[in-house]
């Protein structure tokens, strides 16, 4: 192989180990900078990486950080870790905003992993690295209810869904009764379903590009300190928290843009929509690629 592409293989894994280790986006002359080459030569680097999908620029702030194909280069601990990097500080925001524990969680199984968490007031209550019963949990239903239904009938035949409590959904048809309530909103509730009967939680799917729910975040309280009168209240920075999450991580397209909502269950409709439509816009695409 020739010694300046040898050279060229270097730069661009100095550039994702730059990026890589880091838990903000930086800019094009940040990149350079840090990484000791010529800007036009980092912007070459940049627009390759990106067309692959191993780097995401966010448009409005002219940053960069490493997508979710960079990290699925890695072990699934590696992948999940990397990711909650990412997405602490927005978790810590929302923890601060709501005063409430604040987790991210993804599915593996009929479970739903906890991999970052944020807000925990005592040490009793982390939950980090934990499993819980999706069925029975806000941010498990978050992560279910845009699977099809075919998909969550195979992933529970044969298996016994656990009831802790009188409120715990005891059956597949019942869950995917639940599982299209929540699409219709856009949001999943757990009410003392769960271990504990006086626990409640919301929780809101991470969207990628291609309208497929990747992590959920969930506002894990009780009944007394998150009663439906505080939803209103809630919801709408919930609902942001998970969208500027997916952007972070670099889950949704460029042409995402954030809007104002009046009405949490409209903010709910309007962002699972656009994760939809670019969907149909990617189909679009390939289809006119082929012609």
């Amino acid at each position: 192989m020739p010694v300046h592409q040898n050279r060229s293989v270097g730069r661009t894994l100095t550039i994702l180990e730059l990026l890589g280790n880091t838990n903000k986006a930086l800019t094009l002359t940040e990149i350079a900078r840090a990484a000791d080459l010529d800007a036009s030569t980092v912007y070459r680097i940049l627009r390759v990486l990106c067309s692959r999908g191993f780097v995401y620029r966010i448009d409005a702030t002219r940053r960069y950080v490493l997508s979710l194909n960079a990290f699925r280069l890695g072990s699934p601990d590696r992948v999940v870790q990397g990711i909650g990097n990412r997405a602490r500080m927005s978790l810590l925001r929302l923890a601060k905003e709501l005063n409430e524990t604040i987790r991210m969680a993804v599915l593996e199984g009929a479970e739903a992993r906890f991999c970052a968490e944020a807000g925990v007031a005592k040490p009793g209550l982390q939950m980090l690295g934990a499993m819980v019963d999706a069925h029975a949990s806000a941010a498990g239903k978050a992560l279910l209810a845009w699977r099809s239904r075919a998909e969550i009938e195979l992933l529970y035949r044969g298996r016994r869904m656990h009831s802790y409590t009188d409120r715990t959904l005891k059956n597949v048809p019942a869950l995917l009764n639940e599982l299209a309530a929540v699409r219709t909103r856009g949001w999943a509730m757990c009410d003392g379903e769960g271990l504990l009967a006086g626990d409640r939680a919301l929780a809101a799917p991470c969207f990628d590009s291609k309208g497929q729910v990747r992590f959920s975040i969930a506002i894990a309280s009780t009944r007394k300190r998150l009663p439906p009168n505080r939803d209103k209240e809630c919801l709408p920075k919930l609902l942001a928290t998970t969208q500027e999450i997916s952007d972070t991580l670099g889950l949704l397209g460029s042409d995402w843009s954030a809007q104002e909502f009046t009405d949490y269950t409209q903010a709910a409709a309007n962002y699972s929509l656009a994760a939809q439509q670019q969907t149909a816009s990617a189909r679009v695409r390939s289809a006119n690629g082929r012609v």
